[in-house]
């Protein structure tokens, strides 16, 4: 079932004014039929604490998925960019949930992961359909929709490539119908304290 992303009241890209986020170069994603370009939006993010080494962060998964902790856009409080792209679709008109491909998120982290109401029978019908083309497949972050309107966006750091996941699930969801324009890779830059440059 193709869900357009813009067959409902306002632009489709109306969250990406919410989030801050300004148009950059697009993201190519590799098909079965060749290269797509995604469309890419680049925020900078500023970190809550000073950057954290591997074992650090892998020690912390427990608390915050071993992910760099930012500042929220508007209430400046612990928060990720997935949680924050969740937050400006909300301002935006738009349901969405963050879905947690791991399953075990931290529970300050866990209610972005839900969703209420939850997704339109037409919606899960059309993830359902995706799931089962392809078992590879690995949902990306943000699933996002409004009315007939669906969304897709991935959230990642400047140059960092798509997984084979992730790969699998755009070409899938392709073959289902979903347009290019259902899609939208967000990538986030971070900007530590000052104190860690040195003297």
């Amino acid at each position: 079932m193709n869900m357009e992303a813009n067959d409902s009241p306002g632009r489709s890209d109306d969250w990406v004014s919410e989030l801050g986020a300004a148009h950059c170069q697009d993201s190519a994603i590799f098909t079965p039929t060749g290269p797509e370009s995604v469309a890419a939006y680049c925020i900078d993010f500023d970190a809550i604490g000073p950057r954290r080494a591997a074992k650090e962060r892998r020690d912390s998964w427990r608390d915050d998925y071993g992910k760099v902790l930012i500042r929220g856009i508007r209430d400046e409080g612990r928060s990720v960019p997935e949680i924050e792209v969740v937050k400006a679709f909300h301002r935006a008109g738009w349901h969405a949930r963050w879905q947690d491909s791991f399953g075990g998120a931290p529970s300050w982290m866990r209610p972005w992961t839900q969703s209420d109401p939850p997704p339109p029978r037409a919606v899960l019908s059309t993830l359902r359909a995706i799931r089962e083309s392809e078992a590879s497949a690995r949902p990306w972050d943000i699933l996002a929709w409004r009315g007939d309107g669906l969304m897709f966006v991935e959230c990642k750091a400047p140059g960092e490539p798509f997984t084979r996941g992730e790969q699998a699930f755009y070409s899938s969801a392709r073959r289902a119908g979903i347009a290019v324009r259902q899609f939208a890779v967000v990538r986030g830059s971070v900007s530590y304290p000052l104190s860690e440059l040195g003297p």
